[in-house]
């Protein structure tokens, strides 16, 4: 039988197997024989340079891999006061330019490389080495290189294809020589597959920011942010303390943070609530790093001197008879630090990037990029904005120089603008401020308090600020009877530019600069005032609904309120007030500041507080400064 073309069954298979040992024995030249067609004598020299080549392709890996994917790294920008971190951290003498930050003005920022910039940096990276591939050992040989190359890379998962376009002429001593000009070699690498994972991790964190809910957390749980306790005197807390205690507690959290995967292995509820899923599985290693060392911005409000406190409602002046004490404190809580993420596969190779966490105002960073924060205006601090000429000179009262860092405030935004800086025998700033009228200017210095001047920048401004010392004197209460655990006086000074508060005697001294104060203290000491539970009807007015809540018509409408049982065990014991003027000059002669407060007995009901409340109000301390 014949197929269409007239031939056998038996023909075609015989010719069918005649063209497949054609194709395989011209594909076992094509394998076993350089496809440069470089003599089996020159080989040698050939493979030890395109073995070198895989090695510098392999270096830069390790390079980028350590770098956050970055061989050459982005010019370096650095941090402010507001922002301290810049725009790379020092780890482990590793530097890693961060994946995302804040600039020092404020802008946020994210520089992360892409696949082909960390291919062209590669490029260039073994263009610029491959002087290293020297052929000194080749001592059969002769090599000839031209001056120039061409390097290509491309980055796979698994490894790293490079082409390079060098002219060598290679030369035996036999007399064989050749000129090779293009070059192949591959490095194994899994720089690819971990940039992607790392880059995974990068993108979730943007979009779900789920290292600033982990900060949130730790910071709820090490620091008090809203809350109500029944309770007479003032809760206080060392804001040194709060923020040391949230950075250990950050350091340990976010070192247990786990990415779901099967690299590790966890036993209870609690450590499944440190993994977090990226919606894939992850078999690499996956690190998460945060130090107290490392640059952190952590700000709290309200927060004066070192000190944050809140005070007991129910024993002010027209809320006597409330029946009870209660203390309701809200903070406010600012911060941002780096986390390094590690990525290590099975084989030891390492990809880390850096990233910032932020937290503003109790809540997660928001993710857009490019854009000021809401309580900062970077335009205004842009160099175009600054189109107005001041002169400014800072001193004390007694005319010294000193030199300040000055900004300037309009409205709602602010911008440093400079320091002052010493010439001819001043300390003098002469530059461009944005135009604003009614702005302010701030200078600050190292042991003086904020000045502060209001301007008007719409027109070439002249000023001149005087800052004031701050002297540091102790506080000593020596009528006082020996303060108890849970015992306290809290005292403040308050002058029409300047207030201060310490709480002794976890604060044993207080900083005051010249001016006339206004002085109060309270004396708070253990009790025992039990108060049973009442209910008391409230009733407020509240629009009407429809036509008539158009109309403006309100109707009253009344609930009860419930003061639950409670025992007062830190009471008003004392107290007082005085005024009084501090100059300068006694200050800087003076080393502490004595104060005698008026002592009450220990109040043993809610009528005996009322009654001390009263007394404390209108009692007088008195205040006098010694050396």
């Amino acid at each position: 039988m014949r197929d269409f073309f007239g031939y056998k069954k038996g023909q075609i298979s015989f010719f069918v197997i005649i063209a497949i040992l054609l194709v395989a024995g011209i594909s076992f030249i094509f394998i076993f024989k350089p496809f440069s067609g470089v003599p089996s004598k020159l080989q040698p020299v050939e493979d030890y340079f395109t073995d070198c080549v895989s090695n510098l392709a392999e270096e830069g890996a390790m390079i980028a891999g350590e770098q956050g994917g970055h061989i050459d790294l982005p010019e370096f920008e650095l941090g402010s006061e507001y922002m301290p971190s810049g725009s790379q951290i020092n780890y482990f003498g590793s530097v890693i330019p961060y994946w995302f930050y804040v600039s020092g003005n404020n802008i946020k920022k994210e520089q992360v490389p892409s696949i082909e910039q960390i291919e062209k940096q590669m490029s260039d990276y073994i263009a610029e080495n491959i002087n290293e591939c020297s052929f000194e050992d080749f001592s059969d040989y002769s090599v000839m290189a031209g001056e120039e190359i061409d390097v290509r890379v491309e980055i796979s998962d698994s490894s790293i294809d490079v082409k390079v376009d060098y002219p060598l002429t290679i030369s035996y001593k036999d007399g064989t020589s050749k000129r090779v000009t293009e070059h192949s070699a591959r490095a194994s690498s899994n720089l690819g597959y971990m940039y992607k994972k790392a880059k995974t991790i990068f993108e979730e964190e943007q979009e779900r920011m789920f290292l600033e809910e982990y900060a949130l957390d730790t910071l709820f749980l090490n620091a008090p942010t809203t809350g109500t306790e029944l309770t007479c005197s003032p809760l206080t807390w060392q804001s040194s303390e709060i923020k040391t205690k949230v950075k250990d507690a950050l350091m340990d959290n976010i070192r247990t943070i786990k990415l779901k995967g099967n690299y590790y292995s966890t036993n209870s509820g609690e450590e499944n609530y440190f993994v977090y899923d990226t919606g894939e599985e992850i078999r690499e290693q996956v690190n998460f790093f945060y130090s107290p060392l490392f640059p952190t911005r952590f700000e709290i409000e309200p927060e004066d001197e070192g000190l944050m406190m809140a005070m007991p409602v129910g024993i002010q002046e027209g809320l006597e008879m409330l029946g009870f004490c209660y203390v309701a404190y809200h903070f406010v809580y600012s911060l941002s630090f780096p986390v390094i993420v590690q990525m290590i596969d099975e084989q030891g190779n390492l990809f880390q990037f850096s990233t910032i966490v932020m937290i503003d105002k109790n809540k997660p960073k928001e993710a857009d990029i490019d854009e000021a924060f809401e309580e900062y205006d970077a335009v205004l601090c842009k160099d175009e904005r600054k189109i107005e000429t001041l002169t400014l000179t800072t001193h004390d009262p007694y005319n010294v120089p000193v030199k300040s860092k000055i900004s300037f405030k309009c409205l709602n935004s602010q911008c440093n603008i400079g320091n002052t800086e010493l010439k001819s025998g001043q300390a003098l700033f002469e530059g461009k401020v944005p135009q604003c009228l009614n702005g302010f200017l701030i200078a600050s210095a190292e042991g003086y308090a904020d000045t502060k001047l209001q301007i008007s920048t719409n027109t070439p401004a002249i000023a001149d600020m005087t800052l004031y010392k701050l002297y540091e004197l102790d506080l000593d209460f020596e009528d006082l009877k020996d303060i108890k655990e849970n015992e306290m006086v809290i005292i403040s000074f308050a002058s029409d530019d300047y207030t201060t508060t310490a709480v002794y005697p976890e604060q044993k001294n207080v900083k005051l600069k010249d001016g006339i104060y206004e002085i109060k203290a309270k004396l708070f000491r253990q009790g025992e005032i039990k108060l049973d539970k009442e209910i008391t009807e409230k009733c407020i007015k509240i629009p009407e609904t429809g036509i008539k809540g158009l109309l403006g018509l309100e109707r009253e409408e009344c609930y009860d309120i419930e003061i639950p049982e409670q025992t007062i065990t830190e009471v008003l014991a004392g107290g007082g007030k005085a005024n009084l003027e501090l100059n300068d000059y006694e200050l800087s002669l003076s080393k502490k500041i004595a104060i005698d407060i008026p002592e009450f007995e220990v109040p043993k009901n809610i009528g005996d507080m009322q009654s001390i409340y009263v007394l404390s109000e209108s009692s007088e301390i008195y205040v006098i400064l010694r050396k």
